[in-house]
């Protein structure tokens, strides 16, 4: 395509799309789709000019705290919370005709989920909750070596 197309993908609304595109989880190869560029293009785009590459950070870092936001609810429980409508009454052609809808909040309780208290305490505090521990040992005998005599190098 024409030189300069970079341009119109620096302006304020093509700029919310790229972060709307990185928060939605888009890779490059389908944000460059989306603009119409290869790849590569986009790639090259990133590395020559920065307000595209902000708005990719800002929404990959948008991405990463709903789904931390998502984890931890789902580590510490939640409470659910669904509209539900009723309808009392007759139905002519699948609509209400003399009855009643009543709407009405469902609230549930989902209790913590073990594998994500886990996930976020191995990876939140790591020293405390990782599965590999480092032990230091220092030898308290002195290590010899059978058939070398100290001072001579050839045994």
């Amino acid at each position: 395509m024409a030189n300069g197309k970079w341009q119109q993908w620096t302006e304020p609304e093509n700029i919310e799309r790229i972060v709307n595109w990185a928060a939605n989880g888009l890779t490059n190869e389908e944000m460059a789709r989306n603009m119409g560029v290869h790849r590569a293009t986009l790639q090259r785009w990133m590395v020559d000019h920065g307000d595209i590459c902000d708005a990719i950070k800002r929404g990959r870092l948008l991405a990463c705290e709903a789904i931390e936001n998502a984890l931890f609810k789902k580590a510490t429980g939640m409470v659910l919370e669904d509209t539900v409508e009723e309808y009392k009454g007759e139905l002519r052609d699948g609509k209400p005709s003399n009855g009643t809808v009543t709407k009405r909040t469902v609230r549930r309780q989902v209790p913590p989920d073990t594998a994500a208290v886990i996930f976020y305490l191995k990876n939140r505090m790591p020293d405390k909750y990782s599965d590999r521990r480092t032990v230091e040992v220092e030898p308290t005998v002195p290590t010899v070596v059978l058939g070398i005599e100290p001072g001579r190098a050839d045994g």
